[in-house]
């Protein structure tokens, strides 16, 4: 059942389905801030290509990470905004001759002289991930926004992971045809001691606004998978629709794995 292309196919879809209908999409945008009226979120203002702009809403559900929506609603929550953080990713891609790789869809890399934490290949996901007689290797690794694997060019992290490679008994210098890298600044959230108190004092403010919904691993600070946040967001959209408020810890309950992992982090 796996997209043939990939799963951005989902979202493609998606999008191309909300747009026949009328929707506006609004990529390249950041949210800078949001307007409140008598307890009610009226309008959420953003920048984007053009410059500033400014959207009204009767109602917003967010992805976005909860320790940069809060202190938008409740200025006061910044010193717990401040507490929590998310890990890093960075993502290096690279085209490779020959038909496969690896012998499954990823492995874990857990030795940390390794740059890398996850090595993956698309093809063994769908044969049309790759032209004939070529495959992929997405390497995943661990970094925060400025430090020095963040700020290497492509050029030196992909020489970085040639060599982790080689050591790792899978080479593939000599295969490479190119390569790029992506970045996502808050892929996990960082579960420290202390971490549930700060997230619930984030997410008692976000709850005070019926309209405003925070959803999704960086919306509700919470490691779930993108099955659950999808589930999060068709549960968003009925509350939405039936009028309800908004409320964060029925997000929550959606995801039973997820607690335990939090369970075994805080017993830890």
């Amino acid at each position: 059942h796996y997209p043939r292309l990939g799963i951005g196919q989902l979202f493609e879809r998606m999008a191309a389905d909300v747009t026949a209908r009328g929707v506006e999409i609004h990529c390249s945008t950041t949210v800078t801030g949001i307007e409140i009226t008598d307890g009610q979120l009226t309008a959420v203002l953003a920048e984007g290509p053009g410059g500033p702009e400014r959207f009204e809403a009767d109602r917003v559900i967010s992805t976005i990470p909860l320790q940069a929506l809060a202190p938008m609603v409740a200025p006061g929550t910044r010193v717990a905004a401040a507490g929590l953080r998310h890990r890093g990713l960075r993502f290096l891609n690279v085209a490779l001759r020959g038909d496969h790789l690896l012998d499954g869809t990823w492995y874990y890399v857990a030795e940390p002289r390794y740059v890398m934490t996850r090595i993956q290949e698309p093809r063994q996901r769908s044969p049309e991930m790759a032209p004939p007689g070529h495959t992929a290797a997405m390497l995943e690794i661990p970094c925060d926004p400025g430090d020095p694997i963040w700020m290497m060019s492509d050029d030196e992290l992909a020489e970085r992971v040639f060599d982790d490679m080689q050591a790792l008994g899978k080479p593939i210098r000599d295969r490479a045809l190119w390569w790029f890298s992506t970045r996502t600044a808050s892929a996990y959230p960082v579960y420290q001691l202390g971490y549930a108190s700060l997230r619930d004092t984030l997410l008692d403010a976000v709850d005070a606004i019926p309209n405003l919904h925070t959803i999704g691993r960086q919306g509700l600070f919470r490691y779930v998978f993108m099955d659950t946040a999808m589930e999060m967001g068709w549960a968003a959209a009925d509350d939405a629709m039936a009028g309800r408020p908004a409320d964060s810890r029925r997000a929550m309950a959606l995801d039973q794995d997820a607690s335990l992992r939090e369970a075994d982090a805080t017993t830890a």
